[in-house]
């Protein structure tokens, strides 16, 4: 094996350079995606330390140092711009609001030393975090919306959002943090396909055809991208995305379909779920809802599929007559052979 380009690059970090307008330094961007990273498993706190130690607690490779490979230093400064550091629990539980210092401004997070157990808890400022994370997914489609439009909808090409959707360090199942209700406001118009229909049939008919346009394989389409180049333009901006996770984001594009509509394009919108994704606020409650009424409908079709072949199937029945032709057919060959065996007597034949 002469290229190692894949087994050096299985530990990358993507930066997304957007972040930075909030978290003020790359290196605290850096520290709030790896945060984040972890609240999305561990959502109510978690403990976590500096640099390796002896603590009985500590795993190999269990430090920010190691997972960052930061010095203790740049940890620091990098935390102080995201959050507030209580040197103690005690500090920590006689603050009234954990997430704002004395001078009154606001972090996305926070940590205390444990001194007795000699460990480090974390803890997210949920709705705060999110709400700072939705005002910068706003005010970046609101540069994408004023972009030049080819085609009936706007292409990013270049998001720079990176590729890599796993942790430097951790379980690599672990999911990114989905943020339920999350309130943009972008995509309220129908599309020109449905100008002519109400909002209640335009559900309807996503609802029942979502399940019909199937491309790039087993994927399944809602039908506002039954369009051939369409679904390929969808498939190439999917990526190198698992199956679940596309089929996830089509049916999110039909749940909208099927609700607000969307202001420019389908295409434009998956572009912005593929960012939220990677912002770690992609909400798939619209999706389940359709993988719901797909799956009914499914079973739907399933009974009546049954039904129709039990109405369909005539049992086989043996007619009166032909019992009563068996029976006299029986008896006779009856009679015949106690015939044969008083001849074969008479005549002094063995039987």
């Amino acid at each position: 094996m002469k290229n190692k380009l894949l087994y050096i690059t299985r530990n990358v970090i993507p930066y997304i350079k957007e972040l930075r307008t909030i978290a003020g330094s790359v290196t605290a961007t850096i520290l709030w995606q790896q945060l984040d990273y972890w609240f999305a498993n561990k959502p109510d706190g978690f403990y976590k330390f500096l640099e390796p130690c002896q603590n009985s607690a500590y795993r190999d490779g269990d430090s920010w140092t190691e997972e960052l490979a930061f010095s203790k230093a740049e940890f620091r400064t990098a935390f102080k711009s995201i959050g507030i550091a209580y040197k103690s629990k005690g500090q920590f539980d006689k603050a009234k609001n954990k997430f704002i210092n004395t001078q009154n401004k606001e972090f996305f997070f926070c940590s205390y030393h444990d001194k007795i157990k000699g460990i480090t808890m974390y803890f997210r400022n949920h709705e705060y975090t999110d709400k700072k994370l939705d005002e910068l997914l706003h005010n970046e489609f609101s540069k994408v919306n004023s972009a030049t439009e080819t085609g009936g909808y706007t292409e990013i090409n270049n998001h720079d959002l990176g590729k890599s959707t796993t942790s430097i360090y951790g379980n690599k199942d672990v999911k990114p943090t989905e943020v339920n209700n999350v309130n943009l406001h972008l995509y309220t118009e129908n599309t020109t396909e449905t100008t002519t229909t109400t909002k209640e049939k335009n559900k309807k008919n996503d609802t029942e055809k979502c399940t019909q346009n199937r491309g790039g394989g087993d994927l399944i389409f809602p039908k506002c991208l039954e369009n051939p180049q369409r679904q390929k333009d969808a498939i190439t901006k999917l990526g190198d995305f698992d199956f679940e996770l596309k089929q996830t984001m089509l049916d999110t594009i039909a749940f909208q379909a099927s609700t607000d509509g969307f202001t420019k394009s389908p295409l434009l919108f998956l572009s912005g779920l593929i960012k939220r994704y990677y912002l770690g606020t992609f909400d798939n409650s619209g999706a389940i809802e359709i993988q719901t009424k797909r799956e009914s409908h499914q079973k739907a079709l399933e009974r009546e599929k049954q039904m129709e072949m039990r109405r369909n199937h005539t049992p086989i029945t043996k007619s009166p007559l032909e019992g009563k032709k068996t029976t006299k057919i029986a008896q006779e060959t009856s009679r015949h052979n106690e015939g044969m065996k008083g001849l074969k007597a008479i005549l002094g034949m063995k039987t």
